[in-house]
């Protein structure tokens, strides 16, 4: 892992800066032909289509992240090991981009989303077209997430519920474990670590972040819920694995500032 300096430099956050530009830019439009396509009639085809031009965005990102020596976006047999029928994925949420880079090795995955998404320009139209559930609370979401299990698809789940805001790891919320308990279905976990917290808590578009930084997806065990098991004791059984595995070491210096200024 490359060390971690305070800031990049000048020339190789010019570019950074390039590319955050070129992302917004691709996002956008492609968010406006998912609005286009919501009047046309709804087909298994046509999402396919979409999903299809979504992962060719975000893979042309990630090279141009790569190939301007920015960063490296690293996927340690994540294809392989993770599953494509009915189960749960769980990770760690370190930055903004995490659900997306996922998606370039696993593009039929039903990712759990903020619900204030919904009303962004660069994401409203994303989200509807590829049925993404947000993370409201209450039944609503253990219902749509229940479904989608239901109907064979491996849904990805952040149970902090929001980006680590204190390293090394914010609370779990117990819902995927409700929705692993009722279905009967396995969950895989995924550690995530971004070495420069790029658009992490606090962080923003055009922070100064240290490059190159190295973002890395590892699978971790995969874990079933236990004959009486009650929910909330496998929800601290994941939980606890993800504190033995992550450290503050795991997080950029400006991150464990942030944190020990909120303390």
């Amino acid at each position: 892992m490359p060390a971690k300096r305070t800031d990049a430099p000048l020339g190789r956050y010019l570019i950074y800066l390039g590319l955050v530009a070129y992302f917004g830019v691709g996002v956008l439009s492609y968010n406006a032909l998912c609005l286009l396509t919501q009047w046309l009639p709804r087909s298994e085809r046509r999402q396919r289509f979409m999903r299809k031009w979504m992962v060719r965005l975000l893979k042309s990102f990630i090279a141009a992240i790569q190939g301007g020596k920015v960063g490296y976006v690293r996927f340690n047999h994540v294809r392989e090991k993770m599953p494509t029928g009915p189960a749960i994925i769980v990770a760690n949420h370190t930055g903004l981009l995490d659900a997306l880079f996922l998606l370039t090795e696993l593009p039929d995955v039903v990712c759990v989303f903020k619900s204030s998404l919904r009303r962004s320009p660069f994401f409203c139209g994303i989200i509807r077209e590829n049925d993404f559930i947000a993370n409201d609370e209450g039944l609503d979401l253990l219902h749509a997430l229940g479904d989608a299990v239901a109907m064979g698809k491996t849904v990805l789940v952040f149970p902090e519920g929001t980006r680590t805001e204190t390293p090394p790891l914010g609370d779990f919320k117990a819902g995927f474990s409700l929705v692993a308990r009722r279905a009967d279905v396995p969950v895989y976990t995924l550690i995530i670590r971004n070495s420069c917290g790029l658009l992490g808590k606090g962080g923003g578009l055009v922070r100064r972040y240290s490059t190159p930084f190295e973002y890395t997806f590892t699978p971790g065990p995969v874990f079933n819920v236990e004959d009486g098991e009650k929910a909330v004791h496998f929800c601290e059984r994941v939980e606890s694995f993800y504190r033995q595995e992550l450290s503050v070491d795991d997080f950029a210096p400006w991150q464990i500032q942030r944190a020990n200024n909120l303390a």
